[in-house]
């Protein structure tokens, strides 16, 4: 049986589609992310989609009794698999000339995965998390959400058909038990469990179930209401809640949770309450919301890899022209991609045993590129124009020589994001034998007495509450309840001194006028360390490392880590990678950047209470270069940050002092 077709429903897609890919795009209009919440129009697809197939099941068993499980399936095939295998296949393309080696397996595998439905499996336990710096550089990370709307298609057409034709009667208070049963997983989960909630289905069920009881009261139950006056307004309740929350929620709530409620609630009445004469509706059906909505899948599929391999290979700048440049090359695809793969898989005059042929013959294609590339390693033998920085250098966890029966060490990590990273990787290989005590907020580099000040809006300066006075004393009251502990003690003392993040001219060298231009806005920190006293800076971080090591067991210093001046993760382009002197910087400019810094350090008592760690016989002294990559494992995670692995490096000379001192 047939549904009778809603254009306003593909005017919803259309609302969702955006939301999603303005929201990848990180556009900005002058300095404020107007789509910070559009990752919810995942989240209405979601109810679309379970009020689309619910509807198809309830109507189909309703008019005739029964309920065809391969005519379904095979529609889903058609619908999903085709423009997902290309999408795969052309990343898998575009990959192989701008990936690291350890990258193109990375990204192989959560190509196997996605094509099985398995994505948000292989996303969770791959520790990445949605919206996340590290997750804008993966192709195929937008695929978790097809895998949950597969498993829920597979899953439940067999609950509902047993359901509403065995227990028709009652059939609604399952669906609303399993409703609230996954609502609260959600919200229990976003609390305690964030990943596995965001990925999982079991706290996504709702939102698909929201759908599912619409498609079931729409058959079974109650008549819409012909309240012309109420009809409008819920209509337009709904659409303010859908817009409220891509204007007003952001990546950083929890989600999804009881505050999702609002624009899987506004996407309800809009299915329930829209009528061909509402305002709402007719703007909803109009020719550009539902023409987006057609290709919404297509539109879907192919953005996030554009936007990812645009910023891999370093062209996705924050100007506003690139974007839209790129998003009109995005939707032209997008069409192309409905006409010429979508429609034609979808026409019910092709036998299914046809397509089903082609299908499986792009998967064998595509699952032996991919087994080529696990069996060679990433396939290095792609990276002969350049060498990569191989050099002997051991990435092992250090083991803490401690007694089983020993109290946990306790370390203290007082700095800023960069130091946060260690307390991070400490916390995650060394719960069982240290308490990490995380006293770090980003861009605060403690000092006893400044406090941080960002700058808001032009010339306007404000105090980070989580960097002022009170936070500053409330950090120091945490180590005065504390016995027998140690503290590592670091951050971008640079761009405290100079309030300007590190300038690459050995690289400037090689960049056009335009890039240079651009970069050059980007370099002002927009912060400032300020006090109330008469005290410098140098002064009061010299009192302050000499009054922590006072405090503590041990201190250990770490002097600035190397600010690359681009980012590793996302020059991977060979060009690029040529132009980076196979991602290195000069030691010489990172010696200079620091230079203030040590002289500053080297005033603190100089005892066996202040353990001096500098990067430099870390991560530099290698042919008078600073590393960013060894053997084709990124050491950063951002032109700053330094990842698990840099991290690890680090915490290991930490390991081997805490070893001689314990």
């Amino acid at each position: 049986m047939n549904l009778k077709y809603r254009p306003e429903i593909d005017g919803l897609r259309a609302i969702a589609v955006a939301a999603v890919v303005l929201y990848h795009s990180e556009l900005k209009i002058y300095g404020h992310d107007l789509f910070k919440g559009g990752f919810i129009g995942v989240d209405i697809f979601f109810v679309i989609s379970g009020y689309l197939i619910s509807s198809i099941i309830f109507k189909e068993i309703y008019s005739t009794g029964s309920f065809s499980f391969v005519y379904f399936y095979q529609r889903r095939v058609r619908r999903i698999i085709p423009v997902l295998l290309s999408v795969i296949f052309v990343s898998i393309i575009i990959g192989w000339f701008v990936l690291l080696p350890s990258e193109l397996l990375n990204f192989s595998k959560s190509a196997i995965s996605s094509i099985f439905f398995g994505s948000n499996f292989y996303f969770h336990y791959t520790g990445l998390q949605y919206g996340a710096v590290d997750g804008m550089y993966q192709p195929l990370l937008h695929t978790w959400s097809l895998s949950v709307e597969e498993q829920y298609y597979i899953l439940f057409p067999l609950i509902l058909f047993f359901g509403f034709k065995f227990i028709k009667k009652n059939f609604y208070q399952i669906l609303f038990i399993l409703f609230f049963a996954s609502l609260i997983f959600a919200q229990f989960g976003a609390q305690n469990y964030p990943s596995s909630n965001f990925y999982f289905i079991h706290s996504r069920i709702w939102e698909l179930l929201a759908g599912t009881l619409i498609a079931y009261f729409e058959i079974e139950k109650f008549k819409k209401s012909k309240n012309e006056i109420l009809a409008n307004l819920f209509t337009l309740i709904g659409i303010i809640l859908i817009i409220h929350s891509i204007v007003y929620f952001e990546d950083t709530m929890l989600h999804p949770s009881i505050y999702t409620i609002s624009p899987i609630f506004g996407t309800c009445l809009i299915i329930w309450f829209a009528d061909k004469n509402q305002f709402i509706t007719k703007i909803l059906s109009s020719r550009p919301f539902v023409w987006t909505g057609l290709i919404s899948y297509s539109l879907y599929l192919w953005h996030y890899p554009a936007f990812a391999f645009a910023r891999i290979n370093n062209i996705f700048h924050g100007e506003v022209s690139t974007k839209i440049l790129l998003g009109i090359s995005i939707l032209a695809i997008s069409i192309l991609s409905y006409f010429f793969i979508e429609k034609p898989f979808r026409d019910k005059n092709i036998n299914f045993k046809k397509i089903f042929v082609i299908l499986i013959s792009k998967i064998i294609i595509i699952l032996t590129i991919l087994i080529y590339i696990f069996q060679n390693n990433g396939v290095e033998s792609r990276l002969k124009s350049f060498v990569l920085n191989e050099y002997d250098i051991d990435f092992s966890k250090k083991i803490l020589n401690k007694n089983k029966n020993d109290q946990k060490i306790k370390l203290v990590f007082f700095g800023d994001s960069t130091i946060a990273t260690l307390a991070d990787y400490v916390d995650e290989n060394y719960h069982n034998e240290i308490d990490v005590i995380n006293l770090t907020s980003r861009g605060c580099l403690f000092m006893r007495n400044f406090y941080l000040e960002r700058l808001e809006l032009k010339n306007k300066f404000k105090k980070d509450d989580k960097c002022d006075e009170k936070a500053n004393k409330k950090r120091l009251q945490t180590i005065k309840n504390l016995k027998d502990f140690y503290i590592i003690y670091g951050g971008m003392m640079p761009v405290a001194l100079t309030g300007k993040y590190f300038n690459n001219i050995e690289l400037n060298q090689i960049r056009d006028e335009k890039t240079k231009k651009y970069l050059d806005t980007k370099l002002d920190a927009k912060r400032r360390f300020v006090t109330d006293s008469n005290i410098k800076i140098a002064e009061d971080v010299i009192d302050t490392i000499n009054y922590l090591s006072d405090q503590s067991n041990k201190l250990y210093l770490i002097y600035p880590f190397p600010e690359l001046g681009f980012n590793p993760n996302t020059v991977r382009g060979i060009k690029k990678i040529k132009e980076t002197k196979s991602l290195t910087i000069s030691q010489d400019l990172y010696l200079n950047r620091i230079n203030s810094t040590e002289q500053i350090y080297q005033k603190t008592k100089r005892n066996d209470k202040i353990k001096d760690i500098h990067p430099k016989n870390i991560f530099c002294n290698f042919n008078n270069r600073c590393i960013s990559t060894n053997k084709n494992i990124v050491l950063f995670s951002d032109d700053t940050h330094l990842n698990t692995f840099g991290a690890s490096l680090v915490i290991n000379k930490i390991i081997e002092d805490l070893n001689l001192s314990y």
